[in-house]
């Protein structure tokens, strides 16, 4: 018997060891769930949720990776709640900096002199402190910005001829790099009940005819993992009186629409991800303010060996 135990023991350490890094978020009242840090959905279920210019992203198709504090803040109100800045040249007026999440692609091998083009398709509106980053991370530990929307628009607003960034290709081309590994971060930090950062359709290429392609994602290959919503919305708070009684986010004809796991290799790096933006940063705030997760693997899995254990000696 204890040999059993113990050749089980060993096995299930090593799946613990080898289990998904990405570990759930459960629905616990505060903070609409599936948009708690970076999720991927379909436009569809992102513009149900709540379009306010949304649906402007038309260069996002299929299935899309979100930042989206304004929705996140839909259930019981996590944005008011959490941490707080001063207002710059205001110091007795705060914001509220409790969303910072990063998402992060793998890390593929790319020539170091170049060329190296990056591109992607994005939907950004800003409002107050809310921050987002572009940034190339190196295997050498060091790091470029690629991408600062913060820098020259402040328009908050869902007009496509006065906010440029709802519906945007970015693309650079990069020589020179300091190591031959390179990832991408996609940031949002510094946010409260604030609007968004969508993307879709990344790719890292050689841009010279016939060049090769290093990393290419645009997330439809998350399809099939799609769920409807994870709340259940009977006894959430209404959104306003006479609403539905629905939580925003749940699509009432059942489509299938988002999921919380990343893509093979892609990482959502938020309980321990400090916020680079102005306000958060100096503050060393931490994460997403209500984040609740289901228990570590390794936890659930050490407590049933040892309930095992303590049962088998019994006998």
């Amino acid at each position: 018997m204890t040999k059993h135990l113990l050749a089980g023991f060993a096995a299930c350490l090593a799946a613990a060891g080898t289990a998904n890094a990405f570990t759930p978020r459960v629905s616990d009242g505060v903070g609409v769930t599936e948009f708690e840090e970076w999720t991927f959905v379909t436009p569809e279920f992102w513009v149900k949720a709540d379009d306010q210019g949304r649906s402007q992203f038309t260069l996002g198709s299929g299935v899309i990776a979100v930042a989206d504090p304004d929705e996140w803040d839909d259930l019981g109100g996590p944005g008011g709640a959490g941490p707080k800045a001063p207002r710059p040249g205001n110091p007795d007026q705060t914001f509220d900096i409790g969303f910072n999440s990063q998402l992060m692609s793998p890390a593929v091998t790319v020539p170091t002199s170049g060329p190296v083009a990056i591109q992607f398709d994005y939907s950004w509106r800003p409002e107050d402190s809310q921050q987002a980053y572009v940034r190339a991370v190196y295997g050498d530990g060091s790091d470029a910005v690629l991408l600062d929307l913060n820098t020259g628009n402040t328009a908050d607003t869902d007009m496509p001829d006065t906010n440029p960034d709802i519906n945007a290709t970015f693309q650079t081309v990069l020589a020179g790099l300091p190591s031959d590994s390179l990832a991408l971060a996609f940031e949002m930090v510094d946010a409260g009940n604030d609007w968004w950062f969508a993307i879709d359709n990344i790719r890292v290429f050689n841009p010279l005819p016939g060049g090769e392609v290093y990393l290419e994602e645009n997330f439809d290959g998350l399809l099939p993992e799609l769920t409807g919503v994870l709340d259940d919305p009977e006894g959430a708070p209404l959104r306003n009186v006479g609403e539905p009684d629905e939580r925003p986010g749940r699509l009432s004809d059942g489509t299938l629409g988002w999921t919380q796991e990343p893509p093979a290799g892609w990482e959502i790096n938020t309980d321990d991800f400090v916020s680079t933006g102005p306000l958060g940063g100096p503050l060393q705030v931490t994460g997403v303010f209500g984040v609740t997760r289901v228990p570590e693997p390794t936890t659930v899995v050490l407590g049933a060996i040892a309930m095992g254990l303590f049962a088998a000696r019994r006998r």
